[in-house]
């Protein structure tokens, strides 16, 4: 906890003690409407879900941040149902954007649904192996939205996940992330599980507080927090 409260990274700091219930939230609730731009958005699509993901992660899912930055988003989707710029990344931010604003109040069903259909149109099981950025993007949208594809393609992304940690190619925070994301403590289709992850987790901290997400590609900032929310929400 020290270590994000000592960042330059003004949000996390403050959320950090809105997670562990030492504040109430309502500073750092202030700091997010006062960035959000009049056109709902955080700057960018990046930005922008980013934003998303750590109000979901101190569990607001609803309000009128989130409702402006969805009508944003619908105005920002592409006519294929994508969102961002060339192949990964947008498969990437399409699938996070998707799982977790399908928890929420505001998105509006089209919109999921039409970027669902698209993540699922290019669905093929190998573009999971031992790649967590697919893997965590496909897993969060179709373990949150109920759709035809949901069940087949969350069978692979289980199998995958259970493949990548054996070979130990992802990080036990990056592991904790996805099964956040997917609001469970495992997937179908393979063997891992929250209570197995957590003391892997615990046990990769750093003397400084922090903690590497690896495959994920995050910065030790980024990934503390992930390792935070996960021991916090994840069941032992």
């Amino acid at each position: 906890m020290s270590f994000l409260c000592r960042s330059d990274d003004e949000l996390l700091a403050a959320w950090g003690p809105v997670l562990l219930g030492r504040e109430s939230g309502q500073a750092a609730a202030e700091m997010v409407v006062k960035r959000q731009r009049r056109d709902g958005s955080f700057g960018d699509l990046s930005a922008t879900r980013r934003v998303i993901a750590l109000l979901d992660d101190a569990g607001s899912r609803s309000g009128p941040v989130l409702e402006s930055a969805c009508r944003w988003l619908e105005r920002s989707q592409s006519s294929e149902g994508y969102w961002g710029r060339g192949d990964e990344p947008a498969l990437f931010e399409t699938g996070l954007l998707t799982g977790i604003l399908a928890r929420g109040r505001y998105a509006p069903e089209r919109m999921l649904y039409a970027a669902a259909d698209w993540l699922a149109a290019g669905f093929e099981p190998e573009r999971l192996k031992f790649r967590w950025r697919p893997l965590a993007a496909y897993a969060a949208t179709f373990a949150n939205l109920s759709h035809d594809e949901s069940d087949a393609i969350l069978q692979w992304c289980g199998r995958e996940l259970e493949r990548g940690v054996l070979a130990r190619r992802f990080e036990p925070v990056a592991v904790g992330r996805l099964l956040l994301w997917c609001d469970t403590p495992s997937l179908p289709g393979g063997k891992v599980s929250a209570a197995q992850v957590l003391p892997e987790l615990v046990a990769s901290q750093a003397g400084d507080g922090s903690f590497s997400i690896g495959a994920g590609d995050a910065s030790p900032l980024q990934a503390t927090w992930d390792a935070l929310v996960a021991l916090l929400r994840l069941p032992g």
